[in-house]
């Protein structure tokens, strides 16, 4: 099986759950967050990210499914599995482990 290197994407919430409580978490230090670790784990002396990212506004439940299967349906577009949840790197392979759509989506 292949990774699917040129890109990474991913629906964030911008939310942190820490102790029971909310903690109000900005898109940016997500971001910066999840590259770091990733990039500390690599071990890599070479540049891994592109600077920046993409952001889009999800606004309702309709949006929130368009974006999950888009997401989904990359590794089959890009001819890396037959179907969504053969891709081990993708939340399709493991819908138990993924957070529920937010509250306001439901």
């Amino acid at each position: 099986m292949r990774l699917q290197v040129e890109r990474v994407r991913a629906l964030i919430g911008g939310v942190a759950k820490t102790a029971g409580s909310r903690v109000e978490v900005s898109l940016e230090k997500t971001i910066q967050l999840m590259k770091g670790g990733f990039s500390f784990r690599l071990k890599s002396k070479c540049e891994v990210w592109e600077r920046g990212h993409f952001d889009k506004r999800v606004p309702d439940r309709q949006a929130y499914r368009a974006c999950v299967t888009y997401i989904h349906q990359n590794p089959v577009v890009a001819g890396l599995v037959d179907e969504e949840p053969a891709y081990a790197f993708s939340s399709a392979a493991r819908p138990d482990e993924v957070d529920s759509a937010p509250e306001w989506f439901l």
